[in-house]
């Protein structure tokens, strides 16, 4: 019989930690800021600076309401009407919907949305 040989578990990098804590799935709360932060960071592409702004602190279902009017007063898009979807979702609690939305949106399943977000909002400064 051979001898089983019981290797140590590896030693990550830097790099390769970072990416493994990259790929870890968010809590509620930050899978919330990443949503509002791909939310807001559409509203500045799209020209609105003010919703943008709102999105940071919606809380009630006449704030998103609000946010949703903003966008639907743009030139029809797809990103726009991907972010009016989203937002709707946000203002009636349903974080899960608007993950699906703007991951569709960008054409990639839920966890490769949130990694690259929590990759864009940490570039842009934003916690991790």
């Amino acid at each position: 019989m051979a001898d089983i040989q019981i290797l140590p578990p590896p030693i990550l990098s830097a790099a390769e930690l970072v990416t493994a804590q990259r790929q870890t799935a968010p809590s509620g709360d930050e899978l919330t800021a990443l949503v509002r932060f791909d939310i807001a960071d559409s509203c500045k592409r799209l020209g609105l600076p003010c919703a943008a702004k709102a999105v940071a602190t919606a809380v009630s279902t006449t704030d998103w309401q609000d946010i949703q009017t903003e966008l639907s007063q743009t030139n029809v898009c797809g990103e726009r009407n991907a972010m009016i979807r989203a937002v709707y979702a946000m203002s009636v609690g349903r974080v899960d919907d608007a993950v699906g939305m703007l991951a569709w949106f960008r054409g990639h399943s839920n966890h490769e949305w949130f990694v690259e977000v929590r990759g864009e909002r940490a570039a842009k400064g934003g916690a991790r």
